[in-house]
């Protein structure tokens, strides 16, 4: 028996397919927004990839509202079961200690879940992707977990683009291999405001809310652009590639008992 799952992102669908306790991962771009059928030919040759005797069940989150509808399609049809589709509002086991807590995007939920998994609060998640964002789970009074909010902002590719797209004489850069501070051209001094904005500021945030609470955070990193942006984080991190959709397993398996 195998479990499907999908966390479709701004940029990139992730696919986990639950072996026991390992979790394969496939991965397609969101845009454009496919067919039921479409979508359901890729996860076909992702089961038929991974080797799974059998999948009989779905779960997916979404920040992109107009894939969810073919994409539970898709799911159910290949399992024969409607999916479960994860929000805020689901048993997720932790206290959502915010201000319209139904607004909360539904891979932070899951991503909260699958940290949770992994180890006990206080936890810092930052995920790298479109956006960046700083999560944070603390310890609750009775031993339960509570989301206490975060930060979000532009992700390194879409600061990279922004520029590129706003300012007319500076160039699209790519990242990756070694950052040079201070540049010596202008694509490089790109590359290392970006990065060294990013990485300094999502540090920042996790020492003003230490001070704030008294607390000491764990970090695990997560989203497109972990292995990049974890490289220039100094506090000691844990990698966690599929964190999402271990939080999609957990969350299922909380809410039908299995």
């Amino acid at each position: 028996m195998g479990i499907l799952a999908a966390d479709i992102g701004n940029s990139t669908i992730s696919i986990g397919i639950l072996k026991g306790k390992e979790i394969d991962v496939y991965r397609m771009l969101s845009s454009p927004v496919l067919s039921p059928l479409d979508y359901k030919k890729k996860l076909i040759s992702f089961i038929d990839i991974s080797r799974v005797a059998s999948v009989t069940d779905g779960v997916l989150c979404s920040v992109v509202p107009e894939a969810v509808e073919p994409m539970a399609e898709a799911l159910g049809d290949i399992t024969g079961n409607e999916p479960m589709i994860v929000s805020s509002a689901c048993d997720s086991g932790i206290t959502l200690d915010i201000d319209n807590p139904e607004g909360l995007g539904s891979d932070r939920v899951a991503s909260a879940a699958g940290a949770l998994s992994l180890a006990d609060p206080p936890i810092v998640i930052l995920d790298f992707g479109t956006a960046t964002t700083v999560n944070f789970i603390d310890p609750g009074p009775d031993g339960s977990a509570l989301f206490r909010g975060g930060a979000i902002l532009p992700g390194l590719g879409l600061m990279g683009q922004t520029l590129a797209s706003k300012a007319s004489q500076l160039p699209r850069v790519n990242h990756g291999g070694v950052v040079n501070l201070p540049g010596k051209n202008t694509e490089d001094s790109i590359v290392a405001g970006i990065t060294y904005a990013t990485a300094g500021g999502v540090e920042r945030i996790i020492e003003e809310v230490e001070q704030a609470t008294g607390l000491k955070y764990r970090v695990m990193v997560t989203g497109g652009m972990l292995e990049y942006a974890a490289a220039y984080i100094r506090r000691p991190t844990k990698r966690q590639p599929a964190l999402t959709l271990r939080g999609l397993f957990r969350i299922f398996e909380r809410s039908t008992g299995m």
